[in-house]
C-alpha cells in the first residue's frame, strides 16, 4: 500500500480550491466499485498498476465519461 502524504494545512487546502476554480473543476471524492475499476483497466482505460491510485482512478473515470457523453449525448 502507498505511504500516506502529510495531511494539507488550511491555507493548502484554500489554494487548492481556488485553483479548481480558476480551472473550472469541481473535486469528488467517491467510493468506486471494484467492478467498475476492473472494466476501466479490461477496456484500456486504466493501468492494472493504477488501479488503487485514487488520482489515475479518477482520471479514468473522467475520460470514460468523457467518452461515454460524447458518443450518447446530441449537442
Amino acid at each position: 500500500m502507498p505511504k500516506r502524504p502529510r495531511p494539507l494545512t488550511p491555507a493548502e487546502r484554500q489554494r487548492r480550491c481556488r485553483q479548481r476554480q480558476r480551472e473550472g473543476l469541481l473535486h469528488a471524492i467517491s467510493g468506486v466499485p471494484l467492478h467498475l475499476a476492473e472494466g476501466l483497466v479490461e477496456t484500456g482505460l486504466l493501468e492494472q498498476q493504477e488501479a488503487e491510485d485514487p488520482h489515475a482512478l479518477g482520471a479514468a473515470l473522467v475520460n470514460a465519461t468523457e467518452h461515454f457523453l460524447k458518443e450518447n449525448v446530441t449537442p
